[in-house]
């Protein structure tokens, strides 16, 4: 069971077959072409809100509904998971794809929580390693390697980077009360 009082980093966390199938679909390294939608900022009044604050997203899951025809992957691989191994039992709001574009440096973004009208908890899965991160206002730092998922408390502080030594910054969020 994961304790979201603290900042639950698991490593490997999906098998290397269904690993490999989720990071060549998002990642567009497949035959399939996966849909990705450009935000013109990722904090909300970013104001770093520039040329390279942006990203790009795709919603496979929001506000009770499924968003894409990926969805019945993400159930499979992940959803499932978090109810039978981890017994997270709770109501999801939102599960979306991320990409975050190269800078020559790497850039952190706005610091902000999920959902600030909802406490809502949150994962974070890399589907590609670079030198990007997750990081928490406490100071903790939590770095982009493929296939890592970090279980944490959303409705905490946190922020994301770009990447300087990749195309992107590849993950997908979760969030859910």
């Amino acid at each position: 069971m994961i304790d979201f009082d603290t900042i639950t980093v698991i490593d490997d966390f999906l098998p290397k077959e269904q690993f490999e199938h989720i990071s060549s679909l998002v990642m567009n390294t497949s035959e399939d072409s996966f849909p990705f939608y450009v935000q013109k900022d990722v904090a909300d009044d970013d104001e770093n809100a520039d040329h390279w604050s942006w990203y790009a997203t795709h919603t496979f899951f929001v506000d009770g509904e499924e968003d894409s025809n990926y969805f019945p992957i993400i159930k499979e691989y992940f959803l499932d998971r978090f109810r039978k191994d981890l017994k997270i039992m709770s109501g999801y709001i939102r599960v979306k794809a991320n990409f975050y574009g190269w800078t020559p440096d790497v850039r952190h973004h706005n610091w902000h929580i999920d959902y600030s009208t909802t406490k809502n908890k949150g994962a974070l899965f890399s589907l590609n390693t670079c030198d990007g991160s997750l990081v928490f206002k406490d100071g903790t730092k939590v770095d982009s390697v493929a296939n890592r998922i970090v279980f944490f408390d959303a409705h905490h502080e946190h922020r994301s980077s770009t990447t300087s030594n990749s195309y992107g910054r590849y993950n997908i969020n979760f969030n859910f009360v």
